[in-house]
């Protein structure tokens, strides 16, 4: 992932904005790259990036929440 994220910049020095354009490069852009926004088949009004960051954030604090980490 940081070498993704190091092709066409220099990577960022904050961790929090690090993994800010991580999370970016996963749930936007490789489906634009990808180019199923563009597919008729999916619908991007569904699920949004918004939508994908707020289901991943709840993933990741039930992880971190529960007894076994």
């Amino acid at each position: 992932m940081m070498a993704i994220l190091n092709r066409n910049q220099e990577l960022p020095r904050a961790r929090p904005e690090l993994y800010n354009q991580a999370s970016r490069v996963l749930l936007h852009q490789w489906d634009v790259e990808r180019k199923l926004l563009e597919d008729p088949r999916v619908d991007p009004v569904v699920i949004d990036y918004k939508d994908k960051q707020a289901m991943l954030r709840q993933i990741a604090h039930f992880m971190q929440a529960a007894g076994k980490g």
